[in-house]
């Protein structure tokens, strides 16, 4: 049920709840954590207990991982490591909704089991002061439950642990708020910004970081008797916004010029002589191209309507660069299919100069430019922020 007030799970704030009369040596709990694992205290009797339990949507094991924290490593020595969280799960869901009532295909939830030995003299829980743990069912026994046992192992021995690093962007202009998390139940997360491994004498992390000026974020997620292990490695860089340029009496759209060649990367096309030239009022192609083996350069200015960060994502079919100011923003170059890359500059408000090339090789073709920014939704490149 969603309605408020429906009995359907407890979110843990301090509530006491009494035991049934009756000789019982084990409490059962059917748990799940909201926001990743969590361990906290709870009493039973007057005796402290810890409630340990891995997050509802948080995986329960990966491979070794060449995506770290959103980017391909190539380098053995970062590869993330594989683990396994051996929390007895006692349930799973194969999707989830969403908050607004949407499928999320292939997530996976779980709720887990968990259980404490009761003292002779136990008549109540007083469950722990936090709402990111959530308990669906609390059994009593006088035994444990009947579990099997296999001859085999069932999992692969993966001990790893890691951290997840995460900003909102790896560039900034003021300044950067950057969380951490570990998939992996009784680990604490050491870090170091200084350049330094961090190692169980590092500052363990308990609150989001601030971070003012570029800084490479290192973290360790360390159980209680690891002295270090597997590094997350995360570079923030503060940028400097460019000045516009000094310029006037502009035209909308951009000087473009088409090419006919044969080529796999993008050649000097200021080596070259021009087959057309004409004024685009976008970044596309035009319909003088024909099907395979051509080229075309874009130039003239892009309006930056505020100072900020920008990101440029082209999309080309083959080979393309974007160029602002003197600044590489996005090297698409090669042949490959369609599909966005992404590069960011912080720029002052005002005019700055613009420079894609592309080139079509073989095969599928596409040119495509998309732009945001400080209050600029996602949007089209298109003549109303391009000028000559």
């Amino acid at each position: 049920p969603k309605r408020a007030g429906e009995l359907n799970a407890i979110s843990c704030n301090g509530q006491k709840i009494k035991f049934p009369k009756g000789d019982f040596k084990m409490l059962h709990i059917l748990a799940c954590a909201a926001d990743g694992p969590v361990s906290d205290g709870a009493k039973i009797g007057d005796r402290e207990k810890y409630i340990e339990v891995q997050g509802y949507a948080e995986p329960i094991a990966q491979w070794n991982s060449r995506l770290v924290t959103g980017r391909l490593i190539e380098e053995p020595a970062g590869i993330a490591p594989g683990y396994i969280n051996r929390q007895p799960v006692a349930w799973y869901g194969s999707h989830r909704h969403s908050a607004e009532g949407r499928n999320e295909a292939y997530r996976f939830t779980y709720l887990f089991h968990s259980e404490m030995w009761l003292h002779e003299d136990a008549k109540s829980i007083q469950l722990p002061d936090n709402p990111s743990i959530k308990i669906l069912a609390m059994t009593v026994a006088d035994d444990e439950l009947g579990v099997g046992h296999s001859p085999i192992a069932l999992y692969d021995e993966l001990e790893g642990k890691l951290v997840r690093i995460n900003s909102d962007s790896a560039n900034f202009l003021g300044a950067a708020t950057v969380t951490m998390t570990s998939p992996n139940l009784g680990t604490k997360i050491h870090f170091a910004l200084d350049g330094s491994q961090p190692t169980s004498r590092s500052p363990v992390y308990s609150e989001p970081l601030s971070i003012a000026a570029t800084t490479t974020v290192k973290a360790s997620a360390l159980g209680l008797n690891d002295k270090s292990g597997f590094v997350t490695s995360v570079t923030y860089r503060q940028l400097v916004p460019h000045d516009g340029s000094a310029v006037g009496d502009l035209k909308s759209g951009l000087s473009a010029a088409y090419y006919e060649g044969e080529w796999q990367k993008l050649p000097a096309f200021d080596s070259l002589k021009a087959k057309e030239s004409y004024i685009a009022d976008s970044i596309s192609l035009p319909t003088v191209a024909r099907a395979e083996d051509f080229g075309l350069t874009f130039a003239g200015y892009f309006l930056a309507p505020a100072e900020g960060l920008y990101e440029f994502a082209i999309s080309s079919d083959d080979g393309s660069k974007v160029f602002v100011g003197d600044s590489l923003v996005v090297d698409n170059d090669g042949l490959h299919g369609g599909g966005d890359v992404v590069g960011q500059i912080a720029l002052k408000a005002g005019y700055h100069r613009l420079y894609i090339p592309m080139f079509q090789c073989k095969g599928g073709r596409e040119l495509d430019v998309h732009v945001s920014g400080p209050g600029l939704a996602r949007e089209r490149l298109r003549a109303n922020r391009l000028f000559h």
